[in-house]
């Protein structure tokens, strides 16, 4: 018995002083991992430790517990019964939403369950049962926790604008899983994303549109930023930026400020856009502001 006290507060040490676990696991009996309350403490030190506790120790809830909170993938390994445990499915859930893929399949068709992981983690929907996969208000819940959920949702809502919209102002790539697929490319729906989303929705539209020069010039007068995801032959063309400054109204200093730096060293084209906004000499290079001829 002393051998073992001496042993466990050996080892504790070492965890505690940071060395690598698989070597100075090796130094010690296989019966110390069969301590409950030894495995508890020595989990609180590195969670790599649950690979060295007794098999059984998988079964118990409370040491399974504090080991998802370290990896809430401890869970692969423990017996259906725990899988199958709502009280614990949802404290692991809290840790790691998408721990969702590893318990019983009639948690994963539980709205409570499912919205717990999607608190998480917005991608737990891709483990959701179907049914919930078609459900507005969980699809809703994944978009706006992260957008890219919507490659999880149903092909209806994925359909569905206003979901779409919520997952754009979320994470604007989900522009990629809107359904049908050809509205990502439909001028009309991209510049109604602009609206709502903002000019970022531009860096996923297709080429031809990013190159558009009518194209990126309406969506300029509803945000002024979408310049700055329009092709880059566009932000380097002088006589689209002068037209884009015009079409900033009021915000015209936007599209100077997202225009190339050597645009700006240049006299004419600065003299040009002082016609539209008289901010342009504050953007100008510092060399053309200390020009006084």
């Amino acid at each position: 018995m002393a051998d073992e006290t001496i042993d466990k507060e050996a080892l504790l040490k070492r965890l505690k002083d940071g060395e690598e676990i698989s070597p100075v696991v090796g130094s010690y009996g296989g019966d110390l991992f069969e301590d409950k309350d030894f495995v508890l403490e020595a989990l609180e030190l590195n969670g790599r430790i649950m690979e060295y506790a007794a098999k059984k120790l998988l079964s118990d809830h409370d040491v399974v517990l504090k080991a998802t909170k370290f990896s809430p993938f401890t869970l692969r390994n423990c017996p259906e019964t725990l899988l199958q445990d709502p009280s614990l499915v949802l404290q692991v859930l809290a840790v790691d939403g998408t721990a969702l893929q590893l318990v019983a399949p009639e948690l994963r068709a539980d709205r409570n369950i499912v919205m717990a992981a999607l608190a998480s983690s917005g991608l737990a929907l891709e483990f959701a049962a179907e049914t919930l996969r078609s459900d507005r208000d969980v699809v809703l819940k994944a978009v706006q926790k992260d957008g890219l959920a919507l490659a999880f949702a149903s092909d209806d809502l994925r359909s569905d604008q206003d979901i779409a919209f919520v997952a754009m102002a979320s994470n604007t790539a989900a522009l990629r899983y809107i359904e049908p697929s050809h509205l990502a490319k439909d001028r009309d729906f991209l510049l109604e994303a602009v609206k709502k989303v903002g000019g970022s929705v531009l860096q996923h539209a297709p080429p031809d549109l990013q190159s558009s020069e009518d194209f990126v010039l309406e969506a300029m007068r509803i945000d002024s930023s979408s310049l700055g995801f329009a092709a880059k032959s566009l932000r380097g063309n002088p006589d689209f930026i002068i037209a884009a400054i015009s079409a900033g109204r009021g915000k015209g200093t936007a599209a100077l400020e997202l225009a190339p730096r050597e645009l700006r060293g240049k006299r004419g084209f600065m003299l040009q856009a002082a016609k539209s906004t008289p901010q342009a000499l504050r953007l100008a290079s510092e060399e053309l502001r200390s020009d006084r001829s």
